[in-house]
């Protein structure tokens, strides 16, 4: 694949990154808390696995930890921008709209 092929291909502000880490956090809100698995993360969101719906444009709390150390953390404030369910599941994308810390 030529560069500008390449460039073409990946129009987003951040690269994506597949990856297979448990969210072994939550999501939180009022509305209580989900627990799921996240499959693509990039500087600007995330995709998650979730066992449950969320409301597209509502906004959570975000903990991703990896379960083999948890001092790879991400806490952030995020907001959801699709929830499509496949099957028993929810893709979920999420924009991450502050990182707390």
């Amino acid at each position: 694949m030529s560069h500008s092929e390449n460039f073409y291909a990946e129009k987003r502000d951040f690269i994506r990154m597949k990856i297979e880490l448990p969210l072994t956090g939550t999501l939180s809100s009022d509305s209580g808390r989900i627990a799921g698995q996240c499959h693509e993360l990039s500087g600007g969101g995330l995709q998650l696995e979730l066992p449950e719906p969320v409301a597209e444009d509502s906004q959570w709390e975000l903990l991703l930890a990896a379960e083999h150390d948890q001092r790879a953390q991400l806490r952030a404030m995020v907001k959801v921008v699709r929830c499509i369910a496949e099957g028993d599941s929810y893709n979920t994308g999420l924009q991450i709209v502050q990182v707390l810390e």
